[in-house]
């Protein structure tokens, strides 16, 4: 009998139906969080599962990814992004003056708004960047950025690049030699 009334308990306190077969109700919450293209986190989480009497499951699962950012395969920081790549830039136009963490974007061969670095997409290597700086950008995997921004640097390392090129989580600087200007790496990834 207490084992029928738990169950029964369970299944209304859960927003089911019991019946004299013991069947338990369900319960499970979910939700999301995601980012649009363009921002540097997203993916969907969620949980939920069946809690029921006798017979009855219980159950959590979700999934967490990447939405738009850094171009990667859904790795690092997810999938698209910004074209930042001075090199595609014809017009003559001034290059915008951006504030550290933010580089111009390049619209149509021209240059576009400031946008956050990690919001520019990936170069597959540092042959691609003949126009500003290559940064390497390691964690799991290690992508490339060629852009152009507002430096104001007597030298051309960590020491100053950092606070222009390595944005968080990326934001363990190491001066390279030969290749990318700077490696930005994430110590917490």
């Amino acid at each position: 009998m207490r084992v029928w009334v738990l169950a029964a308990l369970v299944a209304l306190g859960c927003g089911g139906e019991s019946s004299d077969g013991g069947a338990g109700g369900t319960a499970g919450s979910g939700g999301s969080t995601g980012g649009a293209a363009g921002s540097v986190t997203g993916g969907a989480a969620g949980s939920g599962g069946a809690t029921g009497g006798a017979g009855g499951m219980a159950g959590s699962g979700g999934a967490t990814g990447g939405a738009g950012g850094m171009a990667g395969s859904g790795g690092t920081a997810g999938s698209g992004g910004v074209d930042c790549n001075p090199s595609s830039v014809s017009c003559k136009a001034a290059v915008p003056n951006c504030p550290a963490g933010q580089v111009p974007s390049v619209n149509a061969g021209c240059w576009g708004p400031c946008v956050p670095i990690l919001a520019c997409s990936a170069i597959s290597d540092c042959s691609q960047c003949t126009s500003g700086f290559c940064a390497a950008y390691v964690a799991f995997t290690m992508e490339y950025r060629c852009v152009l921004p507002t430096v104001q640097c007597s030298a051309l390392a960590c020491s100053c690049l950092a606070q222009y090129l390595c944005a968080d989580p990326y934001s363990a600087c190491t001066d390279s030699s030969g290749g990318p200007a700077v490696s930005c790496e994430c110590p917490t990834c």
